[in-house]
């Protein structure tokens, strides 16, 4: 299992690689613009993924050493969690919304569950920096990453009114932003 969950840390980076090339359709920011919503990140806030991505990589190769039995609960979890954030891209690409949906909010379960799993009361200082951050920022950002796919979703099937956006909108955010607080 320390095998797969470093695998899949590397593959999260290649596969975005290929994505935002366009190797599996348009890229992230196509689709965006054509299905508009008003919760939307900013081009720029993208670039947290680069970091989320470099330090999931560090907590494979760090968890690779480690044979310590807390980290069993934490290493399943965090490798379908790495596994479903790659794979959501090139689903997401090929606008095969509704499995992605279901891709990325099953990424966000495994990784909260990961995170707090490798958050223990009793966790060395090395633990919470190399396992617990990590897989907190990630499942922070996923977080809010669902939550935009979520309204992408609702916009480009149309389930709700698409002329006039901020009733659900706020509702969405509201959402998110209790899931963040807890």
């Amino acid at each position: 299992m320390r095998w797969i969950v470093l695998l899949a840390a590397m593959a999260m980076p290649v596969v975005s690689w290929f994505s935002q090339s366009g190797m599996f359709g348009p890229t992230n920011g196509a689709i965006s613009d054509r299905y508009p919503t008003l919760l939307v990140a900013a081009g720029y806030a993208f670039a947290i993924w680069g970091l989320i991505f470099l330090w999931d990589v560090v907590f494979g190769l760090w968890q690779l050493r480690r044979r310590k039995p807390d980290l069993d609960g934490v290493r399943g979890w965090a490798a379908a969690g790495f596994a479903l954030t790659a794979a959501w891209m090139p689903v997401f690409s090929n606008q095969w919304f509704l499995p992605a949906l279901a891709i990325i909010w099953a990424a966000l379960i495994c990784l909260l569950v990961a995170a707090f799993r490798a958050s223990p009361l009793n966790a060395s200082g090395a633990q919470r920096a190399w396992a617990a951050y990590p897989l907190a920022l990630h499942a922070g950002w996923l977080s809010m990453a669902a939550f935009l796919n979520t309204a992408q979703v609702i916009v480009a099937y149309q389930w709700l009114p698409t002329r006039n956006m901020f009733g659900w909108s706020v509702v969405l955010l509201v959402m998110a932003t209790l899931l963040a607080w807890w």
